[in-house]
């Protein structure tokens, strides 16, 4: 079974080889490699944005551009910080004008950075799960706007044995 969808890929793929050059741009090995690892994901997908919010410039900033799997785009609504909900609105707004079918990384600007695995790791992970949104934080971390309320709902979950 496994050599007769390798056949019928390797078939695809040699159609793709044996375009001609003027039908547009010439595929390298690698394009249909990549290709291939695209359509292994379980649905299509039309995009994947990482999104960040910052009020600023930061060498961590550069950082995650230089090392994330896709690129990063960086939302803001000015140079001043009014809270959190300044990136709530800012991840918002960008939001608006990604496709059903895109992936979307929100992630902080200045403590995050690329761990070394390409993208396809990252979406294989992420379509792993199953579900269409995964989140992922630092133990005990939150907006410090909620901070008291947040140990409040910690202390009374503890002492409901959760």
């Amino acid at each position: 079974r496994v050599r007769s969808i390798a056949d019928s890929v390797r078939g695809v793929l040699d159609s793709w080889r044996a375009l001609p050059p003027e039908s547009g741009v010439p595929l390298e090995e690698s394009d249909l490699q990549e290709a291939v690892r695209w359509a292994l994901h379980p649905k299509p997908l039309t995009g994947v944005h990482t999104v960040v919010y910052a009020n600023k410039a930061h060498s961590n900033l550069q950082l995650l551009v230089d090392t994330a799997p896709f690129p990063v785009r960086v939302v803001t609504l000015g140079t001043g910080w009014k809270g959190t909900l300044d990136k709530l609105l800012g991840y918002w707004h960008a939001l608006k004008s990604v496709g059903d079918n895109d992936i979307v990384l929100l992630l902080d600007a200045f403590d995050v950075f690329g761990n070394g695995f390409d993208g396809h790791e990252l979406l294989r992970r992420y379509f792993s799960f199953d579900t269409p949104i995964v989140i992922a934080a630092e133990e005990n971390i939150f907006p410090r706007e909620v901070q008291v309320a947040a140990a409040e709902a910690l202390e009374e979950l503890a002492q409901l044995g959760r």
